[in-house]
């Protein structure tokens, strides 16, 4: 399989809803799927097999035939960006990764003990929601401003494990009239409706205002 490129973080954090973080977890090396290593990505994992710079791991892995099978956490540490169902290697392990994959192929396996695992849980349909708001504001008034904001509502954290969870809201401001307005998840379909309606109407200028056209 190709080995994807990790997504640029600018892409997706604004959506994440939760954030978790484990020292010493365990992956399904069958779901790893990419890298954020940009020296390895667009090629095969088994390219990586073949190249001489990972001979050097298959001599490692003579002198500790245990290496990728007893639970302990693995030196130099791999850390893995799991963001919904696909899981990237960060940055380095990269070649170990592509042996284990070989490896446990062959012998049945397929959890990878001992390594970091961030996993984010990202909204990807609030995504597409929010181009489609921001295409429609520029379409109204250019200086309409839209961000993405989030805090964190809850924190549960042990040794070696802790969990984020996080609300998104949205602040929209018209820098040519001065007016902010803060929205909640929730209220983004129909703020979005709201605006669909004001620009389409003729007479916007004599429409009644409303907490979401106000700001329009």
């Amino acid at each position: 399989h190709r080995i994807e490129p990790l997504p640029d973080e600018l892409l997706w954090m604004p959506f994440v809803v939760s954030h978790s973080w484990c020292y010493r977890a365990s992956v399904n090396v069958f779901e790893i799927s990419g890298t954020g290593n940009p020296s390895y990505q667009n090629m095969c994992w088994i390219d990586l097999l073949l190249e001489d710079r990972i001979q050097h791991n298959f001599r490692m892995l003579r002198k500790n035939p245990e290496y990728y099978f007893n639970g302990q956490i693995i030196s130099p540490l791999i850390t893995f960006i799991k963001i919904n169902d696909q899981i990237f290697v960060q940055y380095k392990g990269n070649k170990r990764t592509a042996i284990a994959k070989a490896m446990f192929f062959f012998l049945g396996k397929t959890e990878l003990r001992g390594v970091e695992l961030h996993a984010y849980s990202v909204k990807d349909e609030l995504k597409k929601i929010v181009s489609a708001v921001q295409k429609l504001l520029s379409s109204i008034d250019p200086a309409i401003s839209f961000l993405v904001k989030r805090k964190c509502t809850a924190r549960i954290d042990a040794a070696g494990w802790m969990k984020d969870v996080f609300e998104i809201f949205f602040e929209v401001e018209n820098k040519r009239t001065a007016k902010k307005l803060v929205l909640k998840e929730e209220e983004l379909v129909p703020f979005f409706y709201e605006a669909v309606r004001f620009k389409q109407s003729r007479w916007r200028r004599f429409l009644p205002r409303n907490r979401y056209t106000e700001v329009l």
